[in-house]
């Protein structure tokens, strides 16, 4: 039965179910972009694979730095005292070498095992045979043959490449709504479209952490027998990245955050992707007030 009004008839007392909602037609997602390291992977060079187990070939030239491993290097001048390097198989005869730390370049003259000799400062410019410590670091210029000399005294270093695998791992979401639900009208659009969106985005997010953190495995159902079939999981970044890895222990300061950067931009070009947690981007954002900050009084 209505219900009579008293005086002027406002917002507040008449019927709620007869306002028409304001409501907008789309629905904002707090995380519509949740994985920023699958949206980038999807844009590479792929193809679909045709077996379950994937493999790629790695290789390097052949280094051309290595580091002393013996004791200090005394001030002698001659080529009869052995030295020592840490990878003295990276050297060949007749390689020229230098030690950054002294400037000193030396000319090898015989390699046997983890020792080799060589002549002290085949160099003009120093001419003094500095002592230098253990671990400091060499680097081969590259070999100085005597001209009219053959290649007989020479040992052929060369690398050879190691295989790589990974798995293929089935991800799977779904959706599950009412024959009812599906043909009830709502704001923002019918519901099975806009489930099915919100699971592309949570699968997207599932196959990055894959690529981040997962560990690759085959025949996983030893370790649940129920199954019948054969269960994979992917690796990720964190697996297959055994080197240029750096723990900053405790709080990451901007020093070490460079010297990370010299390892990262070593080989490749010259682009680079950081995905960080906000943490980390916090850090860094802090060093570049502190920089601007410093130099507004400078130039105050």
């Amino acid at each position: 039965m209505p219900t009579l009004i008293s005086g002027a008839t406002g917002s507040q007392n008449i019927n709620s179910n007869q306002k028409v909602l304001d409501m907008s037609d789309k629905i904002f997602l707090l995380e519509p972009q949740a994985a920023p390291l699958y949206v980038l992977v999807s844009r590479l060079n792929k193809r679909p694979a045709i077996n379950t187990t994937v493999q790629w070939l790695e290789d390097v030239l052949n280094p051309s730095w290595t580091t002393l491993a013996a004791s200090a290097m005394t001030g002698y001048s001659g080529e009869t005292t052995p030295l020592t390097a840490s990878n003295s198989g990276y050297l060949n005869k007749y390689d020229l070498i230098k030690l950054p730390i002294t400037g000193e370049i030396m000319l090898v003259t015989g390699v046997a095992g983890t020792a080799f000799t060589a002549a002290r400062c085949y160099t003009s410019a120093v001419n003094t045979a500095n002592s230098a410590a253990a671990l400091a670091d060499v680097v081969i210029i590259g070999s100085a043959f005597e001209e009219g000399s053959s290649n007989t005294t020479l040992t052929t270093n060369s690398t050879k490449t190691s295989t790589v695998t990974n798995y293929l791992q089935i991800f799977r979401k779904s959706v599950e709504i009412t024959k009812s639900m599906a043909n009830t009208e709502l704001y923002g659009g019918m519901d099975r479209p806009y489930q099915r969106k919100k699971k592309g985005i949570e699968l997207m997010r599932d196959l990055e952490r894959a690529f981040l953190f997962g560990e690759p495995l085959q025949d996983a159902d030893t370790y649940d027998t129920s199954q019948t079939h054969a269960r994979r999981t992917t690796g990720g970044i964190f697996h297959f990245i055994a080197t240029n890895a750096t723990a900053a222990g405790g709080a990451l300061t901007e020093s070490e955050f460079e010297g990370f950067l010299r390892t990262v931009f070593r080989y490749g070009s010259n682009t680079r992707y950081l995905f960080c947690s906000p943490l980390v981007v916090s850090v860094i954002s802090l060093w570049a007030k502190r920089t601007w900050a410093s130099l507004r009084a400078i130039l105050r």
